[in-house]
């Protein structure tokens, strides 16, 4: 008997990748994805002959062109694993719903155009602000998340604050106010 490896579940293993083009879709996002895509590109020793790293074009965790053998066998050369491309989404996930907190009204510290939000990128203090806010505000949503979507957000916000800031603080110098997008 012959077993093959099910494009679909590949599929569904991508979702909650950093490169998945889902994230482009997605209508309540505000792109911070592919800023992190783009500074893990800047990063890693692509040539200006590789194509963007950012959406990924295969879309089938079998496939993946970052994962280490598939590396060796290929003309793709990164300095990160394909593992952190997953840690890195759950942290995009995390200030994303931050900074969609952070644009309602009812917030303290308010997002309210695009210049808010690259200040809040790039200055460390508001940063973890917005976190700390939406920490609380998830915590005491009782309408929007799901008891387990809660825990794992409060924890992300709880154990990974410090870790999120230093990482943006990291690559402010490449955030651009026209490469964001505010709806």
């Amino acid at each position: 008997m012959e077993h093959r490896k099910n494009a679909n579940y590949g599929e569904t293993r991508c979702f909650h990748c950093l490169l998945n083009p889902h994230w482009q879709e997605s209508a309540i996002f505000i792109g911070i994805n592919k800023l992190i895509a783009k500074s893990v590109e800047e990063g890693s020793s692509r040539s200006s002959s590789h194509p963007s790293i950012y959406p990924c074009k295969i879309v089938n965790r079998f496939e993946c062109p970052y994962n280490y053998e598939k590396e060796k066998e290929s003309s793709v050369n990164t300095k990160f694993e394909v593992e952190d491309l997953f840690e890195l989404e759950k942290m995009v996930y995390a200030v994303e719903i931050a900074l969609a907190v952070a644009r309602k009204d009812t917030s303290k510290i308010q997002l309210k155009n695009k210049q808010d939000l690259y200040h809040a990128l790039t200055d460390r203090e508001t940063l973890y602000k917005i976190l700390e806010q939406a920490s609380d505000y998830v915590l005491h949503d009782k309408n929007t998340f799901e008891q387990t979507s809660k825990q794992n957000l409060c924890e992300q916000y709880q154990k990974n604050k410090d870790k999120i800031v230093d990482y943006f603080m990291n690559i402010k110098e490449n955030l651009k106010l026209e490469e964001l997008r505010f709806y």
